[in-house]
C-alpha cells in the first residue's frame, strides 16, 4: 500500500516531535490525511500519543504530591516501559515515606513524650537512605549523651556534690561548637557554685562556730542572682557584726559598773527584741543604781548628820577635816578654824528644861549654816553645846569679822519657851584660828590651839571672840 506523501510528511512530523517528548499533535489532521489505507497506523498513533500523554500526567500528579510531601504508591496496572519506572518510584517513596513517619515519631517520642533516647528505624532502607538515617542515629545518641551528662551534673549538683564537671573531651578529642559553649557554661556554673558554697561555709562558720565577726564572702566574677545573693550574706554578716560588736560593747561597759550605754545600732526581728530586753535591763539596773546612790546618799547624811540640828556632826568632823586640810595645802590658802561654845548652856537646860536647850541648838545651828555660803565652808557640832567652823577668808580681819557677826546674830536670837515668853539672851565664846595651810602640822594641833583661845575667851568675860596672833 502506497503512503500519500502528505501522510506520510505529517506522519514524520509526530515521530520527530515523539522523539523529542512532545507527545500532542492534531488527531483529526492526521485522520484527514489519511485516504483510510493507514487507518489502523493512524489510530496506533493516536493510541501511543493518548497513553503516553495519560502516563505523563499520572507520572506528573505523582511528583506535584511528592514535592507536597505525600509519597504515594503508583499503580502498576500493565507492564511496560513506565512499570520499571513506578517500581522504582515506589521503592524510593516507601523509604522516603519511612524516613518521614520515624521523624514524625521523633517528635512525639522526643519533644512531647521527652523520651531523648528515641531513633529511626533502620530496616528495609537502603544505600543512601541507610546510611543517612545511620548519621541521624549517631547525632541523636551524642546529643542523649550529652543530655544525660548534663542531667547527671546537675543531680550531683542538686545533693551538693560540686565535683563532677562536663567533659570537654571525649575519646581524646575536644568538643566543639555549642557543645563546648554549654559544657564550659555547665562548668563555670558548677565552679561559681563551689566558690560560693565554700566562702558562703567559711564565714558561717567564721560567725557561727568561731565566732569571728567582719568576715565577708569574696567571690570573683560573679553577677546577677549569685551577686545578689553575696551581696546579701555579706549585708547580714556586716549587720550581725556591727550588732554583735554595739552589744559587747555595752556589755563590757555594764560590766565595769558603767551604765550609761546603751545599744543604739539598727535591728529587727529578735535581734530588736534583744536590743530592747537588754537596753530595759540596762535602763532598771541604772534606776536601781541611782536608788541605791540616793539611798546610800541618805545613809551617808544621816550617818554625817546631827540627829537634832541637821549640821554635820562630830563623826564627819573628824572624816573631812584632813581632807579639808590637806586640800588647802595644795594652794597654801589662808585657813579659818573657829571653835563656838554657848555660854551658861547648863543654866538654859536647868531653867527651861531639855526640850529648850534643844531649841537653842537648833537656832543656832540654824545661823551657823544659813551663813556658810561657800561650797568648801563647813559646820559642825562637835559637842553638846560646842560648835566648829571651818571657813576661807581672804585676811585674817576678814575671818574675825565673819565669826564676830556671827556671834552678834546668835545674841540676837529671840527664842521663846513653851508659854511664848522670849528666854534669857543667848550668848556664845569663840575661839578662832586663821593661818595658812602649810603652818597646820595636824588637825590636832590646829584643834589644841583653838581650844586654848576658846578656853581665853571664857576667861575674859565670854560672849567674845579670841583670833590667834
Amino acid at each position: 500500500m502506497k503512503i500519500r506523501d502528505d501522510y506520510y510528511n505529517e506522519l514524520i512530523k509526530i515521530i520527530n516531535n515523539f522523539s523529542e517528548g512532545y507527545f500532542d499533535f492534531n488527531e483529526n489532521n492526521l485522520k484527514n490525511l489519511d485516504d483510510g489505507g493507514n487507518k489502523e497506523l493512524t489510530e496506533a498513533i493516536i493510541n501511543f500519543k493518548n497513553n503516553q500523554n495519560i502516563y505523563i500526567e499520572d507520572t506528573i500528579n505523582i511528583l506535584d504530591s511528592f514535592i507536597e510531601g505525600n509519597y504515594k504508591n503508583i499503580p502498576i496496572e500493565h507492564i511496560n516501559i513506565y512499570s520499571e519506572i513506578y517500581e522504582q518510584y515506589n521503592s524510593f517513596a516507601h523509604q522516603l515515606k519511612k524516613i518521614s513517619v520515624n521523624i514524625d515519631n521523633l517528635q512525639t517520642y522526643i519533644i512531647k513524650k521527652g523520651k531523648i533516647k528515641s531513633k529511626i528505624d533502620t530496616s528495609d532502607l537502603k544505600g543512601k537512605w541507610l546510611e543517612n538515617a545511620i548519621n541521624l542515629n549517631l547525632i541523636l545518641d551524642y546529643c542523649a549523651n550529652r543530655f544525660d551528662e548534663i542531667i547527671y551534673i546537675i543531680n550531683n549538683v542538686a545533693k551538693g556534690n560540686l565535683k563532677e564537671k562536663m567533659k570537654i573531651n571525649i575519646d581524646e578529642k575536644k568538643i566543639n561548637g555549642d557543645f563546648l559553649y554549654l559544657a564550659n557554661t555547665i562548668n563555670k556554673m558548677v565552679d561559681q557554685l563551689s566558690q560560693f558554697s565554700s566562702e558562703l561555709t567559711r564565714v558561717s562558720d567564721e560567725v557561727g562556730t568561731e565566732g569571728i565577726l567582719g568576715g565577708q564572702a569574696k567571690i570573683d566574677h560573679i553577677s546577677g542572682t549569685w551577686l545578689d545573693v553575696t551581696n546579701s550574706v555579706n549585708d547580714m554578716a556586716k549587720s550581725l557584726t556591727i550588732q554583735v560588736r554595739n552589744i559587747i560593747k555595752v556589755a563590757e561597759a555594764v560590766a565595769n559598773g558603767d551604765l550609761t550605754k546603751e545599744i543604739t545600732t539598727d535591728a529587727r526581728g529578735e535581734i530588736l527584741k534583744l536590743k530592747e530586753n537588754i537596753n530595759t535591763m540596762i535602763y532598771k539596773l541604772n534606776e536601781t543604781n541611782i536608788e541605791n546612790k540616793l539611798q546610800n546618799e541618805k545613809l551617808e547624811a544621816l550617818s554625817n548628820t546631827d540627829a537634832l540640828t541637821g549640821i554635820f556632826n562630830r563623826g564627819y568632823f573628824d572624816k573631812m577635816m584632813p581632807k579639808i586640810i590637806k586640800s588647802c595645802k595644795r594652794n597654801d590658802s589662808l585657813i579659818s578654824f573657829a571653835i563656838l561654845d554657848l555660854d551658861f548652856f547648863k543654866k538654859v537646860n536647868d531653867t527651861y528644861g531639855h526640850k529648850i536647850g534643844d531649841k537653842v541648838l537648833q537656832h543656832v545651828a540654824r545661823v551657823l549654816n544659813d551663813n556658810i555660803l561657800r561650797k568648801k565652808d563647813c559646820c559642825f557640832r562637835i559637842g553638846g553645846e560646842e560648835f566648829a567652823v571651818i571657813f576661807s577668808a581672804k585676811t585674817r580681819k576678814k575671818a574675825f569679822d565673819f565669826m564676830n557677826n556671827i556671834r552678834e546674830m546668835i545674841s540676837d536670837l529671840k527664842i521663846q519657851d513653851d508659854n511664848g515668853n522670849i528666854i534669857n539672851r543667848i550668848t556664845i565664846s569663840i575661839g578662832l584660828t586663821s593661818k595658812r595651810a602649810s603652818e597646820i602640822k595636824s588637825l590636832e594641833s590646829l584643834f589644841i590651839e583653838t581650844d586654848n583661845l576658846l578656853y581665853i575667851a571664857k576667861e575674859n568675860g565670854r560672849n567674845m571672840v579670841v583670833q590667834n596672833d
